[in-house]
């Protein structure tokens, strides 16, 4: 009985991963950045420089601005014991790359907001 318990939340628990994974899976356009000047105020930066990103399935990704400018490439994997999604840019500038852990805020099928703390960045998913 305890085997079959164990194996059931051991499958529950891939499948949350995998249904967090494919939610981040797409492409996602920058909103907005939040930032906070004072204790109790907070500055919104709308972007006008389109700046995107694309999450592919096999857990390569993609970043730039509109309308096809590729800035960097890289990998990305999620982590769900911390809700963290973790990038690694490939880099012209530093042969080893760029690791770059992101805490997430909010995730939903349409809402991608990373950041813990201020700065957060606003992603909104377009496909």
């Amino acid at each position: 009985m305890i085997r079959i318990l164990t194996l059931f939340s051991f499958l529950f628990c891939i499948s949350c991963v995998y249904s967090q994974e494919k939610v981040i899976i797409g492409h996602w356009v920058l909103e907005k950045i939040e930032y906070q000047q004072e204790k109790d105020s907070a500055v919104y930066e709308n972007t006008s420089s389109q700046r995107w990103i694309k999450f592919e399935k096999n857990h390569t990704l993609k970043h730039g601005s509109y309308p096809d400018q590729i800035s960097n490439t890289g990998t990305w994997e999620y982590d769900n014991k911390n809700n963290h999604i973790i990038v690694f840019f490939e880099s012209s500038i530093k042969p080893e790359g760029e690791k770059i852990i992101w805490e997430l805020s909010k995730l939903t099928k349409n809402e991608l907001i990373i950041g813990a703390k201020y700065p957060y960045i606003h992603f909104r998913k377009v496909s």
